[in-house]
């Protein structure tokens, strides 16, 4: 979360944002100072940083080890913002180890999910093979005995022809 010391960062609807986020995503949260070098006297800048964290702790559960470091874009003609402590480039790491972790996190549940799904079909496999053995074994039954049914026709069909037969010559 972003807190411009110059905006409305601290109006109810933006504290009741980040209260309604808080509530199930707290470890994830983190809160940064932007355009710090927009107040140009340090005791303002304690002020502002003072006002925010007052307003956060009345709203937050995870007020332990809380941070609120500045953070702005550097201009090379701005002067007076060297004595800022701008921490851009930590946060910016922090991103980017998160996103790093995040992505080997998906990588990890992405072979794990692959492992199951090549085990449920090796074993469906397995299943058909089954299935498939039996079904060969019963249609070959059934073969057998429509062969076997098929023969009392044949040889009354013989005994009737033979009975039907010319006399000889």
């Amino acid at each position: 979360v972003l807190f411009d010391p110059i905006g409305q960062a601290l109006c109810d609807r933006t504290m009741n944002v980040i209260e309604r986020l808080n509530e199930q995503h707290a470890t994830k949260m983190r809160y940064f100072l932007s355009k710090a070098d927009t107040v140009p006297l340090e005791r303002d800048r304690q002020k502002v940083i003072v006002q925010i964290t007052q307003n956060l702790s009345s709203r937050i559960r995870n007020k332990h080890a809380f941070e609120l470091p500045s953070l702005y874009i550097p201009d090379k003609s701005s002067t007076g913002s060297e004595s800022i402590d701008n921490n851009i480039e930590r946060t910016c790491d922090e991103i980017e180890s998160a996103v790093h972790q995040n992505v080997q996190n998906n990588l990890d549940k992405l072979g794990e999910d692959c492992q199951l799904i090549d085990e449920t079909i090796c074993s469906l496999l397995k299943q058909d093979d089954v299935a498939r053995a039996h079904n060969r074994r019963a249609a070959l039954y059934g073969y057998a005995l429509l062969a076997l049914s098929l023969q009392p026709l044949l040889f009354a069909l013989a005994f009737a022809l033979d009975k039907m037969a010319l006399p000889p010559l």
